[in-house]
C-alpha cells in the first residue's frame, strides 16, 4: 500500500496512510525514519525525472547552396545562413539586372468597374459593389516592349479576349480600393515575369558541369539497366540445359 500511494499521490499522501491512528508512538508496524527519508526522496526524484521537457532534435546538416551536399566542419569559409543552407567559401551568383525597367502600373493606365462580389464581406456583399473588372489594352501600351507583351500573352493567354485586351477581376477583399489594389498588383506581377522572362539568365559554370554530370550518370544507369534485362531474356532463352 505504500508503494501505490508513492506512486500516485507522493512521499506525503504516504506518510499519512502509514502513519499510526491513535497517535501513540511507533510500534512495529511503524516504519523507521531512514526509510520514510528514502521514499521521500525517491518520490521526488521521480516527480523530477516527469517533469523534464522532451530533449530537443539536432538540427538538419547545412548544405551547399551551389553542389548541394552535406557541410562537415566549422571553417572560416562556409557561412551558414538562417535557412540551414551554407555556401563552399562563396555565395551563389546573384540574379543579374533586368533587360528592361517598366515604370510601375497606375491607375491611369486601366480601365476598372464595379459589380456585387460573391467573396469577403458577409451580408454586405449583397448592398454595395466590391468586385473590381479591370481591362489592359495591352496592344496599346507603347511603353512596354513588343517582346514582354508576347511574353505576357504566352503565359496568360486565357486571360486575354478577342480584342487582345487582358481581363482581371478581384474578390479578395471587403472594399473597392482594396480589390483595386489586387488586380494592379496582379497586372504588375505580370509585366514584372514578363520582363524576367525576356531576360538573359547568365549561367554558372559548376551548375551546368553538375548537369551534365547527372545526365551521364543518368544515362549509363537506364544502358545497364538494359543490359541486364537483355541478359536476363536471354538465359530464358537457353535451351542447352545440362
Amino acid at each position: 500500500m505504500l508503494a501505490l500511494a508513492l506512486l500516485r499521490g507522493g512521499a506525503p499522501r504516504a506518510l499519512r496512510l502509514a502513519a499510526p491512528c491513535g497517535g501513540g508512538g511507533g510500534g512495529a508496524s511503524s516504519p523507521s525514519g531512514g526509510a520514510w527519508a528514502a521514499a521521500a526522496a525517491a518520490a521526488a526524484a521521480r516527480r523530477q525525472q516527469q517533469q523534464l521537457p522532451a530533449p530537443v532534435p539536432a538540427p538538419p546538416p547545412a548544405r551547399c547552396l551551389r553542389c548541394y551536399s552535406d557541410v562537415g566542419g566549422t571553417s572560416s569559409s562556409t557561412s551558414t545562413s538562417s535557412s540551414g543552407t551554407s555556401t563552399c567559401g562563396s555565395a551563389p551568383p546573384a540574379p543579374g539586372p533586368r533587360k528592361y525597367a517598366l515604370r510601375p502600373i497606375g491607375k491611369d493606365d486601366v480601365e476598372f468597374s464595379f459589380a456585387r462580389s460573391g467573396g469577403a464581406g458577409g451580408q454586405n456583399v449583397n448592398k454595395v459593389n466590391t468586385k473590381v473588372d479591370m481591362r489592359f489594352e495591352l496592344d496599346k501600351a507603347d511603353w512596354i516592349p513588343d517582346e514582354v507583351k508576347d511574353a505576357v500573352r504566352r503565359a496568360e493567354k486565357n486571360r486575354f479576349t478577342k480584342d487582345g485586351t487582358l481581363f482581371l477581376t478581384s474578390t479578395r477583399h471587403r472594399t473597392q480600393s482594396q480589390n483595386l489594389d489586387d488586380c494592379l498588383g496582379k497586372l504588375q506581377a505580370m509585366l514584372d515575369a514578363g520582363v524576367d522572362a525576356v531576360t538573359p539568365k547568365e549561367v554558372d559554370p559548376e551548375t551546368i558541369k553538375r548537369v551534365k554530370a547527372a545526365i551521364k550518370a543518368g544515362n549509363e544507369r537506364r544502358l545497364d539497366g538494359k543490359k541486364k534485362e537483355g541478359k536476363k531474356k536471354a538465359e530464358r532463352r537457353r535451351r542447352d540445359f545440362d
